[in-house]
């Protein structure tokens, strides 16, 4: 990763927890949805075959 942004600034790090602070903007309850949905599936899937 560049340690400097395309006007020369340093790129500040990004947090290990940071997807656990997502912002939500007027789109992303959508993805959201499609998040929890993917996500109860694959557990689904994982109990099927554990």
């Amino acid at each position: 990763m560049p340690d400097r942004c395309r006007l020369g600034r340093p790129v500040p790090p990004v947090p290990a927890d940071a997807d656990r602070r997502e912002n939500l903007y007027q789109l992303d309850p959508g993805v959201v949805r499609l998040r929890r949905l993917f996500r109860a599936a694959a557990e689904a899937q994982s109990a099927a075959g554990a």
